[in-house]
């Protein structure tokens, strides 16, 4: 450093480092410590979070089906599917939609709060009051805990029927099945703007919820958790959730009538033209049911299963799979000569 040159200010080696190296302010030093600060912890809670499905146990109980189940039927060579393009792909979508969810998307977000109170106001005026229901506290917190994870599985089916029903959101919900393969980070693969519409969603369906606790029972109810997350939806995420994403046709026979098994999703994701419009549920059969898309596979239907939005292979269909633009601009807008075809597959 020339004599006579200022010492930078800092509160630490790290600060002095950057300043000199970058030039920041240390106002400006913090700013981007706080955000690196942010981003690190929504990816990290992703992994340490109960109620995230990448939650480190639920991961590693995956993995561990996946591998004795590798050891049968060939599936041992889908394990280099990881590093597919396609999976590249996943993960550069997950860091964007990430980048999003922290500083872009509370932008536009109404609280849960305020649906809950709007709601409960509604409920009072129509109906003259609140019923009131004296039942005992373990009633009370059991149809809460029941209903929680009923709501919200039925708001999760619908966005998702509604993705494939209706043309524009359909545009959207191609960034999801134009993966080629599937790995659990493709939960993560969809468009930023389907990422905000599922966190509406959220902001929904618990302001719902809460609204009908306070509705039926007129007080705070608590629902039976574990680790601090609804005991039901705790307990679906630990039944191999990881899996429905991921090339392991793993069944859970007879309660696939009320469960979805990863193989049903994974015959959701399927390009042949039999599995069109089925089996949209994420955690209860009974919505397919219900809307007549509940389609249980045979144990050889569910084997070797290909994906995309394609039903052949060419260059074209890979790059618009691999690449962020690909994935996230729909080619109707560019070329502006829709794919009835493909139109008919993303109804898949």
């Amino acid at each position: 450093m020339p004599k006579g040159s200022p010492r930078p200010r800092g509160d630490s080696l790290f600060q002095n480092f950057h300043f000199l190296r970058y030039g920041l302010t240390k106002k400006a030093l913090q700013e981007r410590t706080l955000i690196m600060d942010s981003l690190f912890t929504e990816f990290f809670s992703l992994t340490l979070e109960p109620s995230q499905r990448l939650y480190w146990p639920f991961v590693l109980s995956s993995v561990l089906v996946a591998f004795l189940y590798s050891y049968k039927d060939g599936y041992r060579e889908r394990w280099r599917e990881i590093v597919h393009p396609s999976s590249q792909t996943d993960a550069k979508i997950f860091f964007l939609n990430l980048l999003l969810k922290t500083f872009i998307f509370p932008l536009f977000l109404f609280s849960t709060f305020s649906v809950s109170v709007g709601l409960l106001k509604a409920l009072r005026s129509v109906f003259e009051g609140s019923p009131g229901l004296a039942w005992l506290p373990w009633q009370q917190s059991l149809v809460a805990t029941i209903l929680a994870f009923v709501l919200n599985d039925f708001f999760r089916f619908l966005q998702h029927y509604l993705m494939h029903q209706l043309p524009g959101l359909r545009l959207l919900h191609r960034t999801h099945h134009s993966a080629l393969v599937l790995t659990p980070l493709t939960l993560f693969r969809t468009h930023p703007i389907e990422a905000l519409i599922a966190g509406a969603r959220n902001v929904l369906s618990m302001g719902i919820t809460f609204a009908l606790y306070s509705f039926l029972f007129e007080r705070v109810v608590n629902v039976y958790d574990f680790l601090g997350v609804n005991l039901f939806g705790f307990l679906f995420n630990a039944a191999l959730s990881n899996l429905r994403h991921s090339p392991i046709p793993f069944s859970f026979g007879p309660l696939e009538y009320f469960i979805i098994s990863p193989r049903m999703h994974q015959i959701h994701h399927s390009n042949n033209p039999k599995h069109w419009n089925k089996n949209y549920g994420v955690a209860l059969s009974l919505w397919d049911q219900l809307m007549g898309s509940f389609y249980r596979p045979t144990s050889t239907e569910a084997k070797n299963l290909s994906f995309g939005l394609h039903l052949e292979n060419s260059l074209e269909a890979f790059e618009e799979a691999t690449t962020l633009k690909g994935v996230l601009i729909p080619r109707e807008l560019l070329k502006g000569n829709p794919d009835t075809r493909e139109l008919n597959l993303l109804n898949s």
